[in-house]
């Protein structure tokens, strides 16, 4: 095992932001993460951020951002539980296997509890089996599969009228 890192581990700050979204540019992209790259964002990590400060976090080491866990707080209606998300996570290549990851899990695991939450959820590919197994030994189970699903709607005939009137205008 590589030697042991000094890593700070704490609350993401609006200046961490650009880092964070760089970094998550470079993990997720069209070839690895089909799905999540459609997600990831700018705006996806402000809106998290924006709305649940206190459960997004940051990894840095000699204060560079080598890792990040972006957390957010679900209220079902008409329940009385709170459910934390781990909406994203990512650790710079060059550290792994260091327990950068372990770390900011276990993180924001201690902010979710207190803050009330009494369920973790967290997704992944199924096809991920490095994050499949990572979670399963912090405890997730019960795996439920999904399908996700998607429709091109450039050939709607809304998509098209529009693209015309544009053309026009042009």
């Amino acid at each position: 095992m590589p030697p042991r890192l000094s890593v700070e581990i704490r609350e993401m700050q609006v200046d961490d932001i650009p880092a964070v979204v760089e970094l998550g540019n470079t993990l997720f992209t069209a070839e690895t993460s089909p799905t999540l790259y459609r997600c990831w964002e700018e705006a996806e990590v402000l809106q998290i951020y924006t709305a649940d400060k206190e459960t997004c976090l940051v990894a840095t080491t000699n204060d560079r951002v080598i890792g990040f866990a972006l957390g957010s707080l679900l209220e079902k209606p008409g329940s009385s539980w709170l459910y934390g998300w781990l909406d994203w996570l990512g650790v710079d290549p060059a550290f792994k296997r260091r327990r950068v990851a372990k770390r900011l899990t276990r993180h924001l695991q201690e902010r979710f509890v207190e803050k009330g939450v009494r369920i973790m959820l967290v997704d992944t590919y199924e096809g991920n089996r490095s994050a499949v197994s990572f979670f399963r030994k912090f405890g997730f189970g019960q795996g439920i599969r999904h399908v996700y699903m998607s429709l091109n709607l450039d050939n709607h005939p809304k998509a098209i009228e529009r693209k015309f009137m544009n053309d026009l205008g042009d």
